[in-house]
């Protein structure tokens, strides 16, 4: 059946120039809010590490790991079910938010309590402790707080709100970061100020809803099959942090390290391709409860735009990986395990843009379970290939298992999705010149091409060319037959 609607967009095209003009539109509020501010937040966090040195640094990115995982059990598959509820005909969205709001504090509540138990068994000494409690405990309520508003917002498609609550949340936190590096603070100081401007992003967005919600009802939708995105969200959540703190077992703390160091560089870099995905995502929802044919035609878009992107960000870190790390960590990082690190990690933003679209199909066409089996899939793939990787080559090894777990999850989705195939022949053509362009400017690099040209230049021509023959232009260009759909 996904097919047929794949082979309906031969003559039509997928996405409306009203809905591309919505989609771009709320792409932009996204890209504002994750990579505008947080490109920001980026910078401070590498002034952290250059001041910190990466052994404190690596302690503090395992207190920050676990601040994300704690904030996430906040959500629990929430934010899944609230946008699908919400985008149904007739939906009550007042109520849906008020029974979503109660949620969350109740779910705030209880990772308090688990967090305050669990981490003193975990980390017996004092001093991580306190590093731990002081990023985690405000970070949870904040994220609970931005939650609901994110997720409100992005149902309505007023995403300029949902970049307001993310992008003060980081500007909150980047302002912090530099403060505490001002008065060269301790390493406590630099929990504090991650946990904080959550908190305070969070008081931000409860003001953006006021008004927007009542909580007279309770909608028992929002926990129809809310295990599975539970179990989803939770994975999601789990497998980034999964190399920090795997590594941190076996592994010095100096790997870490480098390793937390470099994994900041393609998480940022993803912001970019995954607002495409956030635009998309209620579009994708809406068609998945009225057409599956036009879900399956704006699904394979989906993959080409954000195929396109990720590539065009990646090639100049997978070619000139010292260059970025000498120039964001200090001269000392720019050989061996740092460098490693980088230039595997690269591919992973390529791997990304494969993940989240195929997932998101089946997400939004109700196959969530089997999105959740493949997440599982790929957890166990990354705790195996952490414990080996990491173990034996450190923060290059850790980049590996990162990149190994990224495919895994990829190939697994691919068998899971019906017209996946389909899909992804319409995307190989992006995929092959990005070979043939990465293949081609590595031996230039070889023969002396210099970052002057070589970070430009192959991203240019791939994004030219890739834009060109994959027919996008044509989806993009308000030709004849889009107007009014």
């Amino acid at each position: 059946m996904a097919n047929q609607g794949l082979e309906k967009s031969k003559s039509e095209p997928a996405v409306s120039r009203k809905q591309w003009l919505k989609i771009m539109r709320n792409a932009v509020y996204l890209l504002v809010g994750n990579v505008g501010v947080r490109a920001l937040t980026a910078i401070a966090t590498i002034l952290v590490a250059r001041y910190l040195g990466a052994e404190n640094y690596g302690a503090l990115a395992v207190a920050l790991a676990i601040a994300n995982l704690a904030g996430y059990c906040t959500d629990l598959g929430l934010t899944q079910t609230f946008i699908r509820e919400g985008s149904m005909p007739r939906a009550d969205i007042r109520s849906l938010t008020g029974s979503a709001l109660w949620m969350r504090l109740l779910f705030s509540v209880i990772v308090t309590a688990v967090v305050v138990i669990a981490v003193p068994f975990i980390y017996p000494e004092i001093a991580m402790q306190r590093i731990i409690f002081w990023a985690t405990l405000p970070a949870v309520w904040g994220a609970a707080l931005q939650g609901v508003g994110s997720a409100y917002f992005q149902l309505s498609e007023k995403m300029q709100y949902t970049a307001l609550i993310k992008g003060s949340a980081a500007l909150l936190n980047c302002l912090a970061l530099l403060a505490s590096i001002y008065w060269q603070a301790e390493l406590i100081y630099f929990a504090a100020a991650y946990g904080f401007s959550q908190l305070l992003g969070g008081v931000l967005s409860f003001a953006l809803i006021l008004g927007r919600f009542s909580l007279g009802s309770w909608q028992r939708g929002l926990l129809g099959e809310i295990s599975y995105f539970t179990l989803a969200g939770m994975l999601t959540m789990a497998l980034p942090q999964v190399g920090t703190l795997i590594l941190q077992k076996v592994s010095v703390l100096q790997e870490v390290g480098y390793f937390a160091a470099a994994y900041r560089i393609p998480g940022l870099l993803y912001m970019i391709p995954g607002t495409v995905a956030g635009a998309f995502y209620p579009l994708l929802f809406r068609q998945g409860h009225l057409d599956i044919y036009n879900h399956a035609n704006i699904a394979a878009v989906q993959l080409k735009v954000m195929t396109i992107l990720s590539v065009t960000l990646a090639l100049p870190f997978l070619l000139y990986p010292e260059f970025f790390m000498g120039l964001l960590f200090g001269s000392s990082w720019r050989t061996g395990s740092p460098v490693a690190a980088l230039q595997i990690l690269s591919c992973l933003v390529v791997l990304q843009s494969l993940h989240f679209p195929l997932g998101d199909a089946l997400t939004t066409r109700g196959m969530q379970r089997r999105r959740t089996y493949c997440l599982l899939v790929g957890l166990l793939s990354a705790i195996a290939l952490q414990n080996t990787l990491g173990a034996g080559y450190g923060a290059a090894g850790g980049a590996a298992a990162v990149v190994g777990t990224e495919l895994i999850i990829v190939l697994c989705l691919s068998f899971s999705l019906p017209g996946s195939l389909e899909m992804l022949k319409q995307n190989i053509n992006n995929l092959l010149l990005a070979v043939v362009i990465g293949l081609t400017f590595m031996a230039a690099r070889h023969q002396g091409l210099g970052p002057a040209i070589g970070l430009w230049l192959p991203s240019l021509l791939y994004l030219a060319a890739a834009i060109w023959f994959s027919g996008l232009a044509r989806q993009l260009w308000p030709y004849k037959g889009v107007g009014n759909k």
